[in-house]
């Protein structure tokens, strides 16, 4: 049986392979699944991989068989997080139009011959916009950014909603995998990403499902507090001290906002989104037609303020005015022109041999097209003044727990923080002004770039980083029982 080893990469830990998948153990699970003759059926090639996966081709000698792909897997929350994401593509086949890979078959234990576990799907026709996307015309981008919003918006139907905040799983069973095919999934344990990463991995905090934000906000916080503690043992300088000091007290004063704001522990619809939506996970025909939405894994149910946040494919720096080609000189020969081997198929660089050019072209193309994706979702789903700062006031939130306790994002967070404790105003209102500023930014209106971001870097005044103990203490306190249980269930 796999296990994940993480080796620590640049930015932090990176999950690394113990084995490579054994090809012919593949083509015997391909023969199994789907009796094509015998192993020697198929011809099996690496196709792609992620942070988690590894995905093999699968093209059978009978053409008359369309061709699949085996996803497999890294043990990152085992069980859990491969029957989510199969639950989710089979939810979004029988609720939305949404196409989606057909989960042919699925192993969510790593207890067999191949030691992974694994999803065997048919594969979508089309390419990625990422092979793409510089080559298409402004129709042509026109219309899929209106298809995808027409996508968020059939997922924020009435009837998709469900009552929980968690990932969809497979109902509870003691029948055959068919059953669970025909039976409906159900919101249960989180399969979130900041909960199983790295030292993450062994966590006992209760996942899921929660029944409000606040008790989702609150296990995080406890789930880094823990991990936070668990570092400060290696450090053996102040700086280091100081700084994992400055984390929890930045996890101290957003448990007094998450009690003070009592509507985020109100009860609330929540629907699914597709958190990582960047151009390699949109599939297109020739024609420029969406064939093919993909990666899901990960994937939440949540309050509906998480879908109103900009896709992946339309984020950018804010640029308002058209670069000029002519201003632009070309790159002197030889010389390194980097940025363009990532770059070059998003942005059409119009024989220009320029990083800067292109950079700028691309930042001003995604400005429009983003003004374009949140006209059309605004059209579909009209909100009121009210319920946008609500909602822009709710992804503040949650992108200030996420960076809390990160070296590049506490200044910013703690920033936010004592911005809103400090507020004369009331907390419903007091962050109305904010959560204008930040629509404007999201949706590319401003020229502080068009991030989700919560607020601007600021020295932290000394009042506010108490003592590590205190906060510490505080932290792990605040949520009592319910979310320190070790139970890791459904």
């Amino acid at each position: 049986m796999a296990k994940i080893e993480w080796a620590n990469g640049l930015l932090g830990p990176e999950p690394r392979w113990s084995s490579e998948p054994d090809i012919d153990l593949i083509a015997a699970i391909i023969d199994e699944r789907l009796n094509c003759g015998g192993p020697g059926g198929v011809t099996i090639s690496p196709f792609a991989s992620g942070c988690f996966n590894k995905l093999y081709k699968i093209d059978f000698l009978d053409s008359s068989i369309p061709a699949c792909l085996l996803r497999v897997t890294l043990p990152a929350y085992p069980k859990y997080k491969t029957e989510s994401e199969v639950a989710t593509l089979r939810w979004l086949q029988r609720h939305t139009t949404i196409p989606v890979p057909e989960v042919l078959a699925f192993e969510s234990s790593s207890r067999t011959d191949l030691g992974y576990e694994w999803i065997l799907m048919k594969m979508l026709p089309g390419k990625p916009l990422s092979q793409c996307w510089g080559a298409l015309s402004l129709e042509q981008k026109e219309r899929i950014i209106k298809k995808i919003a027409n996508y968020h918006y059939q997922l924020l139907q009435r009837e998709n909603a469900q009552s929980k905040i968690g990932s969809l799983q497979l109902p509870h069973t003691e029948s055959s995998k068919q059953d669970q095919h025909t039976r409906e999934s159900v919101v249960g344990a989180m399969v979130h990403m900041p909960f199983i990463f790295g030292e993450h991995a062994d966590s006992t905090i209760q996942r899921g499902p929660y029944d409000s934000i606040s008790a989702w906000y609150r296990a995080w916080l406890i789930e880094l507090a823990l991990i936070e503690d668990k570092i400060r043992l290696t450090w053996d300088d102040c700086e280091g001290l100081e700084q994992s000091g400055k984390h929890l007290a930045n996890g101290k004063a957003l448990k007094e906002l998450i009690l003070e704001h009592t509507t985020l522990n109100d009860a609330a619809p929540t629907f699914l989104t597709h958190h990582d939506l960047h151009h390699g996970n949109i599939l297109i025909d020739d024609a420029g037609n969406i064939t093919g939405l993909v990666d899901w894994e990960f994937t939440l149910f949540a309050p509906k303020y998480r879908a109103f946040s900009t896709p992946k494919f339309l984020r950018s720096d804010f640029r308002d005015e058209e670069p000029v080609a002519d201003e632009y000189p070309d790159a002197s020969p030889g010389q390194d022109t980097e940025w363009e081997k990532p770059m070059k198929n998003l942005v059409n660089m119009r024989g220009k041999n320029n990083d800067r050019y292109g950079e700028d072209y691309f930042d001003w193309e995604t400005t429009q097209l983003r003004r374009l994706y949140w006209e059309e979702l605004d059209r579909l789903c009209p909100r009121t003044e009210d319920e946008e700062v609500a909602d822009d006031l709710l992804l503040n939130f949650e992108l200030a727990v996420d960076g809390c306790m990160d070296f590049w994002t506490q200044g910013i967070t703690s920033s936010w923080v004592r911005e809103m404790l400090e507020s004369e105003k009331g907390p419903a209102k007091r962050t109305s002004k904010r959560a204008a500023a930040m629509k404007e930014h999201r949706r590319g209106n401003m020229s502080n770039g068009a991030g989700n971001t919560v607020g601007s870097e600021e020295h932290m005044d000394e009042k506010f980083v108490e003592q590590t103990a205190n906060a510490k203490k505080t932290l792990l306190g605040m949520c009592g029982t319910e979310a320190t249980g070790v139970k890791v269930g459904r």
